[in-house]
């Protein structure tokens, strides 16, 4: 029964991933199945027939989806809502902060393209001696992509951190050092580029709390 929990919790970070493969830490697995072992209730229910026949559905959707829809006062409605609360938001959490981790890693990428399309428009503008048209030699379009790019980069990280905080917080847990790390790593590699510098301040919880005091002190 629990090596079958374990392969449902695995098939459930694939299906919070988009279909990605995701490696669930071995001491968050270890953790839940420990939880499992001590919950004799859940374990015997978990091997019922009623159990059994839901299980299929449970590998084809996240737990928490409005497809599983189970009958009040049920068996299968008391399996769901253990699962669910009990191992599949532990789950999710750490699905979450792969996602966030991801998205930061696209945002450094896609800032980094945005550093090198100015560094190219500057180098043209100093050789020309002026400023550069809108059709000199592409550059200008380059910008433009790589800025474009750059802010949906931005925006899916941010909308990625506010999914994980969630997440996080649904297990009594917080971001806490992942979250400020990436982001102090992507502020290091951007820190000559005072606009992209700007846009990280506004996704980091301690600078705002800064600048609000500071705002109210003025």
């Amino acid at each position: 029964v629990v090596n079958r929990v374990v392969s449902l919790l695995n098939q459930q970070a694939k299906l919070l991933s988009g279909g990605q493969p995701i490696q669930i830490p071995e001491e968050v697995l270890d953790k839940l199945c420990v939880r499992l072992r001590n919950d004799g209730e859940l374990l015997q229910v978990l091997g019922s027939p009623a159990a059994l026949s839901l299980w299929y559905k449970l590998e084809r959707s996240p737990l928490d989806s409005p497809k599983l829809r189970m009958p009040e006062d049920s068996q299968q409605k008391y399996v769901l809502k253990a699962l669910t609360d009990g191992y599949y938001r532990d789950i999710q959490a750490v699905v979450k902060e792969v996602v966030l981790v991801a998205s930061a890693q696209e945002a450094s990428s896609k800032m980094r393209q945005l550093h090198e399309a100015l560094d190219a428009v500057r180098f043209a503008a100093k050789a020309k001696g002026g400023p550069l048209t809108q059709g000199t030699g592409g550059l200008m379009k380059q910008v433009d992509k790589a800025s474009a790019e750059a802010a949906d980069a931005l925006i899916t990280l941010s909308q990625a951190k506010v999914e994980a905080q969630e997440a996080a917080m649904r297990v009594g847990k917080g971001l806490g050092k992942t979250w400020q790390a990436k982001l102090d790593e992507l502020m290091v590699a951007h820190k000559e580029v005072p606009d992209v510098v700007a846009e990280l301040r506004r996704l980091d919880p301690s600078k705002a709390k800064g600048s609000n005091s500071s705002s109210k002190k003025s």
